[in-house]
């Protein structure tokens, strides 16, 4: 029914493989391969592998091809589809690699792309697995556990780059908070056949155009592939946040990430590597720490009222102490003789 059936009981990129036996993990180092290929000419790369586990394990090779998955920039696979564009460029042995515990091995890597190639981004992955390639065809189910690595190949040519901010705004369109941590989320979208890698700076100014923040915008150098949107979030926070509910505590989170007043937010990104791609947006938004302002206005309101009393009871005191004077000076003053 199935071209092929599998249950992957561990999928990482840039992370390791844990084996069952194993107290520690395999690792692949890169995580990725970014590089460029002329058509019709082979280009020679390599991963390695390092078994860091307790237990001696036998690694199978798989390729595939990937898109992106919705805009959250994790990958989709094609596991049940034959290999295409770049997933069929590649030669890689089969396996098994055998790994005693604490070994490390290099794995060779050709990559052949036909006369034919078209310019721009081709992408696949390839995928290191505990499980058979026996098990993993047919109708047979297999549990095993997989590790990967992302290629992203460029040919040149008629390459075109081009990226836009579709969107600047805070996460769930929000135009107001009571306190940080917020988080500001621009959707980047790609027009063009090649992967960007958009970076830049988010600053943060408030009421008076002072800034209060300079936030970094895809540390991570994250890629957003051709013909896709890819949403990052970049996150503006001063202090740790407690889970703890109520007002006390939502009192205690305002202090800590407190912020008052209207704000604007301007990104500046930069991308591509043969033409330069800078986009700009802005926003403006409300924090209104309530909680904070409900304890300080009756912190307020008590020392007003206390002012009050206090200077009541001083003017009573001047009073009195001014008609006490007085009747003292009308005792104290001799009759007058008259003639």
């Amino acid at each position: 029914m199935y071209k092929k059936m599998l249950v992957i009981a561990s999928l990482v990129f840039a992370g390791s493989l844990v084996a069952a036996a194993g107290a520690q993990a395999i690792t692949i180092i890169p995580p990725s391969l970014e590089f460029e290929v002329s058509p019709g000419q082979e280009y020679e790369t390599s991963v390695k592998l390092f078994n860091e586990t307790d237990a001696a394990v036998d690694l199978y090779t798989e390729a595939t091809s990937f898109g992106a998955a919705g805009e959250s920039g994790k990958p989709s696979y094609r596991f049940d589809a034959e290999p295409e564009d770049l997933s069929s460029w590649l030669t890689i042995e089969e396996g098994p690699f055998h790994l005693e515990p604490g070994d490390r091995i290099t794995v060779p890597i050709t990559v052949t792309p036909p006369e034919n190639a078209g310019p721009g981004g081709h992408y696949a992955a390839v995928f290191f697995s505990n499980t058979p390639p026996e098990a993993q065809s047919g109708g047979q189910i297999a549990v095993g556990t997989k590790i990967g690595i992302l290629l992203l190949a460029r040919v040149p040519g008629d390459v075109i780059e081009a990226g836009d901010i579709k969107e600047f705004i805070l996460q769930d369109d929000a135009t107001s908070a009571n306190r940080l941590p917020l988080t500001f989320v621009t959707r980047y979208e790609n027009s063009g056949n090649v992967h960007l890698r958009p970076t830049g700076m988010i600053e943060v100014n408030n009421m008076f155009g002072n800034a209060v923040a300079s936030l970094e915008f895809n540390p991570s150098n994250g890629a957003t592939l051709p013909q896709t949107i890819r949403k990052y979030e970049t996150v503006w926070q001063k202090g740790d946040v407690s889970t703890d509910t109520g007002f006390w505590a939502e009192f205690k989170n305002e202090r800590k990430n407190f912020a008052i007043g209207r704000y604007t937010a301007a990104i500046s990104t930069q991308a591509g590597i043969d033409t330069t791609i800078n986009k700009s947006a802005t926003l403006t938004f409300w924090v209104l720490p309530w909680h904070v302002m409900i304890v300080w206005g009756i912190g307020i309101i008590i020392i007003l009222v206390l002012l009050w009393l206090l200077l009541r009871r001083y003017n009573k005191w001047i009073v009195a102490k001014a008609m006490q004077r007085g009747a003292t000076d009308t005792q104290s003053t001799p009759p007058t003789d008259k003639k």
